[in-house]
């Protein structure tokens, strides 16, 4: 294993900058099915070429596929079987790494190339607003995303016993999940109007400001014990990393509410479902957002919006949307990888470590 030019700077971080550039110019070229196999290719390579120093919490998932420990809800069974498999298979770290990023990583490929019309631009989206690197450090949670993005995509198309097994398989990957299914039900079911939703968003940025972790975390001792294990409230008893700073916070929420706000302002159809949905996952991600684990539980609507934006980018009068989502999301970007170079946290994501 080797680290990327240097061990610390800026060009530690050069893999996911050649990945960046690559993706966004496929995105500006014409649909090609070759070119986003290209792109596919590229996100697939830079999270399966990883050594297992690069993600905060892949250490402790090879423990779990070796065996040393097992560590997790009694009832993941999914995800525990899954480890059970690969491991009968291979026992090597790279396996592990390049089978969970390719299991990981299809089913995204899969609906982006079905449900939008501007899959190279939706496939930047998704890399840009960091749901990507969810691939890289949070794997299960990664997993039980793109599982319940699959149930989504199926709902979409009314094969509702076929969204009802993604749905269920996801929980018991990451039993968050099971908030994000109980959202997408309630989305999917009621009609919001679109003046109540151009109120409702903007106003529930209020929350981020309002609902600290205190507050929430005594809510939760009131609620139905499979919410508690959707948001681990063992782990928020426990944890030392208790307090999200502020700026984190404001990062997490303020570009979606913004964006989720525009989309609903020039939508002729708030009825469209994944726009519902997003609209559901922006309120979730600014009421939960000062939980260690609340961008996680919100990302899980939140990436639906690479759908929707893939569709409407399509539509001669968003073309500038484009551009002004991607200046938003770009300084997400890169704002996430320099605090991350910056913290120094050990294990993370920066540098990358290629696994050879």
């Amino acid at each position: 294993m080797r680290k990327c030019w240097f061990d610390s700077g800026p060009l530690a971080m050069l893999p996911y900058y050649v990945v960046g550039v690559l993706l966004l110019a496929i995105a500006f070229l014409r649909e090609d099915s070759r070119l986003y196999i290209l792109g596919c290719v590229g996100l697939l390579s830079l999270s399966s070429a990883r050594a297992p120093t690069v993600g905060i919490d892949l250490k402790n998932y090879l423990d779990l596929f070796y065996g040393i420990n097992s560590t997790g809800q009694d009832f993941e069974i999914a995800f525990m079987a899954l480890l059970d498999s690969l491991h009968a298979v291979n026992e090597s770290s790279f396996f592990f790494i390049a089978s969970m990023s390719f299991l990981t990583l299809l089913p995204v490929f899969y609906v982006v190339y079905r449900a939008t019309a501007c899959r190279q631009k939706a496939l930047f989206f998704y890399y840009v607003m960091l749901f990507y690197f969810f691939t890289l450090s949070g794997i299960r949670q990664a997993l039980s995303i793109s599982v319940m993005l699959l149930a989504i995509f199926y709902l979409a198309r009314s094969k509702y016993f076929v969204s009802a097994f993604f749905a269920m398989l996801s929980v018991l990957i990451h039993t968050s999940s099971a908030v994000v299914a109980l959202v997408v039900l309630v989305m999917a079911t009621f009609n919001i109007k679109r003046t109540v939703a151009l109120w409702v968003v903007p106003l529930s940025f209020v929350l981020v400001l309002v609902l600290d972790q205190a507050i929430l975390s005594g809510l939760l001792d009131y609620a139905p014990e499979v919410v508690k294990l959707s948001f681990y409230q063992s782990y928020l008893e426990t944890t030392d990393e208790l307090v999200v700073p502020f700026s984190r916070m404001v990062v997490s929420t303020l570009p979606h509410t913004l964006i989720c706000w525009f989309l609903v302002y020039k939508s002729t159809d708030v009825r469209d479902l994944y726009l519902k949905i997003y609209i559901g996952g922006v309120l979730l991600n600014n009421a939960i957002i000062s939980l260690p684990i609340g961008f996680r539980i919100g990302a899980g609507l939140l990436v639906i919006s690479v759908l929707f934006f893939g569709n409407q980018l399509a539509l001669k009068r968003h073309r500038y949307f484009f551009v002004t989502a991607l200046i938003f999301f770009v300084f997400l970007f890169n704002y996430n990888l320099f605090a991350r170079l910056s913290a120094g946290l050990e294990n993370d994501i920066v540098p990358y470590v290629f696994n050879f």
